[in-house]
């Protein structure tokens, strides 16, 4: 279809408008056209939406009409489709919007409803894209919390205890570099989020390659929330070997009970170190059978004899 060359004549415009507006059909593209010439070279003088009240329209309908102008093509095929229609066309993303014009051309006429039940449905997911944003956010936050508390750990100077012989635990080593490899795997499962959540942003709404980045993050969260728990036992089981290397370092030297139970060797005092001493066997005895050796073998967090 030919481009008709539009006047800069206010009045002529006005006329041409108000003449329009008695037909249907393309009389949407020919109005939207000329309400688009005058605003942008601005023949109404700076009056423009004084001018709209003249003709008798709101400046969102005008607005409207500019847009299905500018973005819909202007064919018979589209002359049976409401005003409000096509205008909700021209809102939806570039993939939907090129869709619903090649029903169009293809014959079909899509109605209002199922214009706007496409745009729930993309409001829905863009707030459930935002959730999962602000969940992985409120998570990284947590990690790197525990990433701080691990680093002060580390960063703290050991206690030294004055006493005639001092004791390094024999799994010190052990359990630090345990701490730094779990720190380490941490450090890598946060930079795949964020690098996953960078992706996943870029990514237009329903696509394939968003719904499979989205079960990637959900295997990443299984792994952090893994990792997670290792920490935890990790600092949890440090913290109770400190207190028991303490308790029998400052407590339970044999040296001390010695010159006790000499003094009260008939008395029931020697009865009631009996018991105790009774009572720690039973308890070594109890954690060797939790302890993993070759003879033993986990299976989920289980330890089974063979």
């Amino acid at each position: 279809m030919n481009e008709v060359e539009l006047s800069n004549d206010l009045n002529i415009i006005t006329a041409e408008i108000k003449t329009w507006k008695n037909f249907a059909g393309m009389s949407v593209w020919e109005i939207g056209k000329r309400i688009k010439h005058v605003k942008v070279n601005d023949l109404a003088h700076g009056q423009y939406i004084k001018w709209l009240d003249s003709i008798g329209m709101e400046r969102s309908e005008a607005t409207r009409y500019i847009k299905i102008a500018d973005e819909l093509p202007n064919d018979d095929t589209w002359q049976h489709l409401s005003t409000r229609a096509m205008y909700l066309i021209t809102t939806l993303p570039a993939e939907q919007k090129e869709e619903q014009i090649q029903r169009v051309e293809n014959g079909e006429k899509p109605t209002v409803k199922e214009i706007e039940d496409i745009k729930r449905k993309n409001r829905e997911q863009e707030q459930k894209l935002k959730e999962q944003s602000n969940q992985l956010k409120a998570k990284n936050d947590q990690i790197e919390m525990q990433a701080r508390m691990i680093d002060d750990l580390n960063e703290q100077e050991p206690q030294v205890v004055e006493k005639t012989v001092e004791v390094v635990p024999s799994d010190y080593e052990q359990l630090k570099a345990s701490n730094n490899d779990l720190q380490k795997q941490l450090s890598s499962v946060q930079n795949d989020l964020k690098m996953k959540k960078m992706q996943y942003d870029l990514l237009e709404e329903n696509t394939a390659s968003a719904k499979a980045l989205e079960a990637n993050i959900d295997a990443l969260r299984k792994k952090e929330k893994s990792i997670d728990q290792r920490i935890k036992a990790t600092i949890e089981f440090n913290s109770l070997m400190n207190e028991i290397e303490t308790f029998f370092d400052k407590k339970m030297a044999s040296l001390r009970f010695k010159p006790l139970v000499n003094e009260l060797h008939d008395t029931e005092a020697t009865n009631q170190l009996s018991d105790v001493v009774n009572s720690v066997d039973f308890w070594v005895s109890e954690m060797r059978k939790i302890l993993p050796n070759e003879q033993t073998k986990i299976i989920e967090g289980e330890i089974i004899n063979g």
